[in-house]
């Protein structure tokens, strides 16, 4: 959470240009090179990212990190200050009044006076951004709002108990809220809840969860649920004292919802459990108020976070506890139990199979040592799969299959695309063994194809053509689940890195400067102007059904490395709310451009629904 707090501030550090590289002085010893002084800056000059520091313990932390990012290593191309990014810059003022200048630009490179630039760790640069963010000036410049005690006047007031820090038990709950202090809530993301497996969310986590609920015992005797299925998140609410009001609001349209129903006012800030859908047309709105009157507003479907019921906001007002561990070796100890309990549960299917993506005949790995990479968890809960290296096929998706049956006998063709079924056999690769686990690619060429047959004792047959998806039982065509069933393969890509394998490539800088584009799915349009500027347009139609543009957003751009930053405010009368993202691109061999969704915090652009990655957008003259 800490990291995506950093990024979202390097968001908005990415909105301004130039730099001040004042030379600094050769560092020395003795007193005179004491550090009395560190002043940070963005330029242009932006108050609320300008510090001064003065105390010990803030001076020697935030120097210590700079140099621990300093290094030798250089950037191939030497960083273009003009480029439109903005960075920081930290004055070191020593005793003899000599100055040493740490130049940031970026997450990406550091300079310290007129040295060589060097390319920087970006954990570090991440560390440098909280730094500041949840470090305030130390030099008495911020003021620090305090409660002073009353003054006794010739009528007696009641005597107000000063505010002290309060003493932190060592339970759990206790101790999770001191821990996401200045956050108003915890998150913890638990996964999609199966409740046509188990009976009830508390059911799933004791099934799914037991070490996190044992961790979290105080989970035990949390009964309200609000959603009716999806995803799971318990929440709790930092304050115990805050109030929490659930509503559900209308699907449609954007930022502020159509209120249709309040199901919880103003409940104490216990800890609740949500499933993030009610139904295709209902959203859920969970509004967290602390008792000072800051609110949070959250909307699991779509994952928007608002404050103060006004803009758009980042998620740093939600920490993230969720039961994360890391991916589980394999049990290669059990790996014949874990295809047993596979097959048990085939019962009625011939076999199973699970598609592991489009292998990439670029990475230089063979097809199964791919598919091991990119899904590992799926490989270490299947460990039986270790010992299968037979791979048929020439190119394409890549299939794992598993036999029902270990004596099913297994035969592999190679048969012509053309015609209906039977389709001609042009060659026979032989018998596979015996009920062994392999895999497929679905295609071979445009002319050929795999034609897999699964043979059981009985002789019950299936026939399947995975370039077509075809499957058939004996000579009758059947429903692919009627006979072969999926093994549950949970998604360890991100949609990019799908679209990547499949062709598409990071845009240069050049490939979207002064473009145009329209959505190929919504009613909106983008322009990229050169100089950074950019628009976002609503697109409606006359009754002859011709094109009507109006401004929608005004802002500006910036491009780094296949991510598209858009810092955008809404134009006056629209009633749209402001909102900043970067957003991964990728342009396809045909040149279309697909615009996803934040990998910081999942949104997207607001013309973009809930449950989509992202939109194709195509080029147009602007």
């Amino acid at each position: 959470m800490k990291k995506l707090i950093s990024v979202l501030l390097a968001v908005l550090m990415l909105l301004l240009t130039g730099c001040n590289n004042e030379p600094p002085h050769t560092e020395g010893t003795g007193p005179g090179r004491m550090v009395r002084r560190i002043e940070v800056a963005i330029h242009p000059e932006d108050p609320d990212f300008s510090r001064t520091y003065v105390t010990q313990e803030n001076m020697n932390e935030l120097l210590a990190l700079l140099r621990s990012m300093h290094n030798d290593e250089e950037p191939e191309q030497t960083p273009d200050l003009e480029g439109g990014q903005s960075y920081y810059t930290a004055t070191v003022t020593f005793a003899n009044g000599q100055q040493s200048v740490y130049c940031l630009l970026g997450h990406t490179y550091l300079r310290l006076g007129e040295e060589d630039w060097c390319v920087i760790d970006t954990d570090l640069s991440m560390k440098f951004s909280e730094f500041i963010h949840t470090h305030p000036s130390d030099d008495g410049s911020v003021i620090i709002e305090t409660t002073a005690a009353p003054t006794e006047t010739t009528a007696p007031v009641q005597t107000v108990p000063v505010e002290t820090e309060p003493v932190i038990a060592d339970d759990p709950l206790s101790l999770l809220r001191a821990d996401m202090k200045p956050h108003m809530a915890a998150l913890g993301y638990l996964g999609y809840c199966d409740l046509e497996k188990y009976d009830s969310p508390m059911a799933y986590l004791q099934g799914e969860f037991p070490n996190y609920l044992a961790s979290n015992a105080y989970l035990s005797g949390v009964d309200k649920v609000y959603g009716n299925y999806g995803s799971l998140y318990c929440v709790v609410p930092r304050d115990p004292n805050a109030r929490v009001t659930v509503n559900h609001v209308k699907f449609e349209g954007m930022y502020p919802y159509e209120h249709l129903q309040t199901i919880e006012a103003d409940a104490p800030g216990e800890p609740f459990f949500v499933l993030c859908i009610v139904d295709d047309e209902t959203l859920l709105e969970v509004i967290i108020t602390e008792p000072d009157g800051r609110t949070l507003r959250w909307y699991p479907t779509i994952s928007e976070l608002y404050c103060e019921g006004t803009r758009l906001i980042s998620s740093y007002l939600v920490a993230d506890y969720g039961p994360y561990e890391d991916l589980p070796e394999a049990d290669l100890a059990n790996a014949d139990k874990a295809l047993d309990a596979l097959r048990a549960d085939m019962t009625v299917p011939v076999a199973a199979r699970a598609m592991l993506d489009q292998w990439d005949q670029t990475s230089g790995k063979d097809p199964i040592e791919y598919a091991r990479e990119i899904y590992p968890k799926f490989f270490a809960e299947n460990a039986f799969l270790a010992e299968a290296q037979k791979c048929y096929g020439g190119s394409g998706s890549i299939y794992c299959v598993v036999p029902r049956l270990p004596d099913t006998a297994v035969t592999v063709n190679v048969v012509s695309t053309e015609g209906e079924y039977p389709y001609q056999k042009l060659e026979s690769l032989g018998a596979h063994p015996n009920g062994e686990p392999f895999f497929v690619l679905s295609d071979l060429d445009e002319t050929k194809m795999l034609e897999v047959i699964f043979t059981e004792p009985d002789g019950r047959t299936l026939t399947w053509y995975a370039y077509w998806k075809e499957v058939h039982g004996d000579t009758e065509i059947v429903a692919p689940e009627s006979l072969m069933t999926g093994i549950p393969a949970p998604s360890e890509r991100t949609f990019r890195d799908t679209l990547m394998s499949y062709g598409w490539v990071v845009p240069e800088l050049s490939q979207i400067d002064g473009t145009c584009w329209e959505s190929r799915y919504y009613s909106y349009g983008l322009d990229l102007f050169s100089g950074g500027e950019a628009i976002l347009y609503d697109i409606t139609y006359d009754e002859d059904f011709n094109s009507i543009y109006s401004v929608g957003y005004r802002g500006v751009w910036l491009f780094d490395n296949g991510y598209l930053t858009l810092t955008m405010r809404p134009e006056e009368g629209t009633g749209y709310t402001a909102f900043t993202g970067t957003y991964p691109l990728l342009l396809a061999s045909y040149g279309e451009l697909w615009l996803g969704r934040s990998e910081a915090d999942g949104t997207a652009l607001p013309y973009i629904p809930a449950g989509f990655e992202g939109d194709d957008l195509a080029p147009t003259v602007g």
